[in-house]
């Protein structure tokens, strides 16, 4: 394990564990109807929410993309759908995650390129 892996994976546990800088947890859906939780950290963007998949994008990344639905438990369950942010569409954003976790933790969580998959929530009207 690389040693950005390993920190992504510390932050990772001390969100988890202490909603650090405001993270909440995310439920993914997967396609055999089980779920994941993540700790996330949400980033409002132009009147939007985003959550950006810091460092190595995980399973939860792979599941969210084939099944585009999430839930915010804390939020009694609200259902979300995700709409991957297109990668020359995702700067905006990017630059209010790095304003709000700092650019040290940024340089640490963000890929070596400095971006990340972004996904947009919305709101979904059904249930699952």
């Amino acid at each position: 394990m690389s040693m950005r892996d390993t920190l992504t994976e510390l932050f990772a546990s001390l969100a988890d564990k202490a909603g650090l800088g405001g993270s909440v947890q995310l439920d993914v859906l997967d396609s055999d109807g089980g779920t994941q939780r993540v700790p996330v950290l949400p980033v409002e963007h132009d009147g939007r929410t985003y959550v950006v998949a810091s460092g190595k994008a995980g399973t939860w990344v792979s599941r969210l993309r084939l099944s585009r639905r999430a839930r915010l438990p804390q939020d009694t369950g609200l259902a979300l759908i995700a709409r991957e942010v297109p990668a020359k569409e995702r700067e905006g954003v990017l630059a209010a995650y790095r304003d709000r976790v700092g650019e040290s933790q940024a340089a640490i969580l963000l890929d070596d390129t400095g971006s990340a998959p972004v996904f947009e929530l919305l709101p979904d009207e059904g249930s699952w």
